[in-house]
């Protein structure tokens, strides 16, 4: 079965916001998690689901296995959020950055 999970039309221009904030031009992918074995095989915790270089931003990630095809709440310090923190993902864009 094949269900599609909707992510907000701003989580990219948010990533394109979070890049210019640490002077990094890269590139943004997007991966369509198209079922269930490839939520497994991929470890998706939901949509939108964020990583650089391989790693989710959410630093609270490690441990889960709630894998799913469905929406994604981040526990931050605001409250729960359907996008991850900014200071988690300029964080992480920072230690790329660093090193390269």
């Amino acid at each position: 079965m094949s269900r599609a999970v909707r992510t907000s039309p701003g989580t990219c221009h948010a990533y394109s916001s979070w890049l210019a904030a640490v002077g990094l031009d890269e590139p943004i992918r997007t991966h369509v998690i198209a079922d269930d074995e490839e939520v497994q095989r991929e470890r998706f915790l939901g949509s939108p689901t964020i990583r650089i270089d391989g790693a989710d931003v959410d630093p609270s990630v490690e441990g889960r296995l709630d894998y799913g095809l469905t929406g994604r709440l981040y526990a931050t310090v605001e409250g729960p959020q359907h996008h991850p923190a900014d200071a988690w993902v300029l964080d992480r864009l920072r230690q790329q950055g660093s090193e390269r």
